[in-house]
């Protein structure tokens, strides 16, 4: 898997990924967050980065996004494997790639990103980077937080 910086040639990809059939509400929120902001996302500057995730042929297999929320916080607003390339394993390597590009933005700092509660294969993954889930919001999201 290669992850690169979305470039504005990349965003007609999006347009053509499937979305995923009758999905959780969470997964839509990621959705559209990547719908609806790629083009803004993929023309800001050093204090974000939106990646893109394809295979060695280039089939598009993720999309993720972080920022740098404050001095010494990164931000991932979202972190997206494709419908139809889950469960292959991509999901652990594009958050562990996207965690790389927020400790370059917040160098020495923390990484936060929000879970939802049932979302299980998010959950295990974000453990199994060494977050820790600190807090919950009202609308049942998890706040995890890794220090590099």
């Amino acid at each position: 898997m290669i992850v690169r910086k979305v470039e504005a040639v990349d965003l007609y990809r999006f347009d053509l990924m499937q979305r995923t059939p009758d999905p959780p509400p969470w997964v839509v929120e990621v959705e559209d967050f990547i719908f609806r902001h790629a083009w803004y996302w993929a023309n800001q500057g050093t204090e974000r980065a939106f990646l893109l995730a394809e295979d060695d042929n280039g089939e598009l297999i993720g999309v993720s996004a972080c920022e740098l929320a404050s001095d010494g916080v990164a931000y991932l607003p979202a972190v997206l494997v494709v419908y139809e390339q889950r469960r292959q394993g991509y999901a652990r390597q594009l958050l562990d790639e996207t965690l790389d590009r927020a400790e370059l933005l917040a160098p020495g700092g923390t990484a936060f990103w929000l879970v939802h509660e049932d979302n299980a294969v998010m959950r295990r993954l974000s453990e199994e980077t060494g977050a820790l889930a600190t807090g919950r919001t009202e609308d049942a999201y998890l706040r995890f937080e890794l220090a590099f």
